[in-house]
Parts: C-alpha cells; structure tokens; sequence
C-alpha cells in the first residue's frame, strides 16, 4: 500500500495516463513478463510466475 501522502499523486499520475490513452475512463497499460519479473507498464509488481507448457 502506498503512503497517504503518495496516493494522491499517483492517482493523479494515473488519471493523467488514462486521458492521454483515448478513453479518460480506462488506463490502457501493458502487462509483461520480462526478465523473470511481472511489469504493468513502467512499473515492477513482482517475481513472474513459472508458466509450463505441457
């Protein structure tokens, strides 16, 4: 969870993204699977998960 005093700017941040993708009421951002990691757009959310193909 962030700090109160940095919610709101990331709310802010985030609403900003969200006019600047077309639709002001989504935020469009990319979900990747990079380097062993689990990125949504610019930001690291954490270790990927072992995906098998069987």
């Amino acid at each position: 969870a962030l700090p109160p005093s940095l919610a709101d700017t990331a709310e802010s941040a985030l609403s900003l993204l969200a006019q600047m993708s077309g639709n002001p009421t989504t935020l469009d951002i990319p979900l990747t699977l990079r380097g062993g990691r689990v990125w949504l757009g610019p930001a690291p959310l954490g270790p990927a998960p072992v995906l098998r193909l069987r």
